[in-house]
């Protein structure tokens, strides 16, 4: 029974991060603000959503289907999306969802 607990688990919590990965990345427009000394960017007109090409949503749907690869794939690729590595100030990518919104 608890295994079966576990494997449900599992797939939505893949499938929250295939959501994240496909519909929730976007590029940064110009607008930004400060709350509290730290820069926020907020949504607008110039962002535009990461779009990916067909061969990478097979491959992240293939991903979510194998149980143990699924996790492993999408953490390291939003990690490595989402972490600055060209050595700026900013990333110009940001993550924008449910699971990040301030209430």
């Amino acid at each position: 029974m608890m295994g079966i607990l576990i494997f449900w688990l599992h797939y939505i919590i893949a499938g929250i991060l295939l959501y994240s990965i496909l519909r929730c990345i976007y590029i940064k427009g110009d607008n930004k603000s400060s709350r509290y000394g730290k820069i926020i960017y907020t949504k607008t007109d110039k962002d535009v959503r990461l779009k990916h090409p067909l061969w990478a949503i097979i491959l992240f749907l293939f991903a979510f289907i194998i149980p143990v690869i699924n996790l492993i794939v999408f953490v390291i690729y939003l990690l490595q999306i989402i972490v600055n590595t060209d050595g700026s100030e900013y990333c110009k990518y940001y993550w924008k969802s449910f699971l990040t919104k301030e209430y």
